[in-house]
């Protein structure tokens, strides 16, 4: 039995946390005990716990890391001469938990805990595995990033475009190992829910959805600017957000909210993030994931596996499987006419539609299921730990 500590500095869980809990069932059957480290007393524990399986509080010093958390600027100096000893403490306090459990690997599950994780690893003799879930501005960041991989046993990237901003000196220690999702969770069938009606006005009218973090990288603001211009051509369509902010104080969505006033009026509502995201998928009429570059884009294959066509930008980790009027539509990034007409033109052919959805869920069915993706971990932790015993 591989003994594993997976280690994350979050309370919530979000996109990142999202990633163990589709595993960790999985990786239980295939010989992996997989316990979750992390701050307590949040949304977080008590669904590790539901699920039944190992939670060890551990108090990780809150850190925002080389820049603020929307990436836009450097930290004060302040937080700069902090980080380097709260750092120290992370690693201590890491190794102290992988010890206690005689864990096997570390597996870091942030980007803050990336290097914590990997000097944890070095100091105690195990191997550490970073999986790297985010694309970060060019800069510092991105050595320090690479620097953190180098040091542990392998890193695991959701997607490509993840994996090509590390350093070239850095990626070699890398592998693309995509998400994936539990297709019978997310089905096109399910039980008749209230949802549509929460989500908009007019249940008879296009509803158009974007579902995750409200913030500026997910070009919220062309979505709301596209589906005003659907209604510019007699389109009768709505726009619901469900979500919320993540990266500021909620003056992201106060802008989308007075956009949304002045183009949408009576089209547009937001809804706060909801635990079972299928229900909601199945009562949409489609998904626009319209991020700047968008890492992975999870949402995307749960809207595919529940049978729901999707408007994606062309950049980032959905190019790994998004296949153009295949199992998607790409549009240009921050171009809402290419999205206003990729929406009218789904909707305008049932034919293409349909087949589009039915070619996509059996791709999400056959390459990207979490049991799939469970395996290839599996075969992850296997291979650093032959390696140890190689050598």
């Amino acid at each position: 039995m591989i003994q594993v500590l997976a280690v994350t500095h979050s309370r919530d869980v979000t996109g990142a946390e999202l990633s163990l809990f589709n595993i960790a069932p999985s990786v239980a059957d295939r010989g992996i005990a997989m316990s979750l480290a992390a701050c307590s007393s949040g949304e977080l524990e008590k669904k590790w716990r539901q699920i039944g399986l190992d939670f060890i509080p551990i108090d990780l010093p809150k850190r925002s890391g080389v820049r603020t958390s929307n990436g836009s600027k450097l930290n004060s100096l302040g937080e700069l001469v902090r980080l380097p000893f709260l750092t120290i403490i992370a690693v201590v306090r890491i190794a102290a938990a992988a010890r206690r459990m005689d864990a096997t690997v570390i597996h870091s599950n942030s980007i803050i805990t990336h290097f914590d994780c990997a000097v944890a690893g070095l100091i105690t003799g195990k191997k550490a595995v970073v999986e790297l879930h985010e694309i970060i501005a060019p800069g510092i960041g991105r050595l320090l990033l690479g620097l953190a991989v180098l040091l542990s046993s392998k890193a695991v990237a959701n997607s490509n475009a993840v994996r090509d901003q590390l350093p070239r000196w850095a990626r070699w220690r890398s592998v693309v190992i995509h998400q994936g999702i539990d297709i019978e969770r997310f089905s096109p069938v399910g039980p008749q829910t209230y949802w549509r009606k929460e989500l908009t006005a007019e249940p008879d009218s296009l509803l158009v959805a974007a579902i995750g973090r409200i913030d500026r990288e997910k070009g919220l603001h062309t979505l709301v600017e596209a589906v005003a211009e659907l209604r510019t051509r007699g389109i009768d369509a709505h726009l619901v957000l469900v979500g919320a902010p993540s990266k500021d104080d909620g003056s992201y969505l106060a802008e989308l909210r007075t956009l949304a006033a002045r183009v949408l009026a009576g089209a547009f509502r937001v809804v706060p993030p909801v635990d079972d995201v299928a229900l909601v998928l199945r009562a949409v009429d489609v998904l626009a994931c319209l991020s700047v570059e968008e890492p992975f884009g999870l949402i995307i294959l749960e809207a595919q596996a529940c049978g729901v066509p999707v408007v994606v930008s062309a950049a980032g980790g959905p190019l790994d499987f998004i296949t153009d009027r295949v199992t998607g539509m790409l549009v240009s990034p921050g171009d809402p006419t290419a999205a206003a007409n990729a929406i009218e033109e789904l909707f305008a052919d049932d034919e293409i539609r349909e087949r589009m959805v039915l070619t996509a869920r059996e791709r999400v069915a056959d390459e990207y299921t979490a049991q799939a993706r469970a395996q290839l971990v599996v075969n992850t932790y296997w291979e650093v730990l032959h390696r140890r015993k190689a050598s």
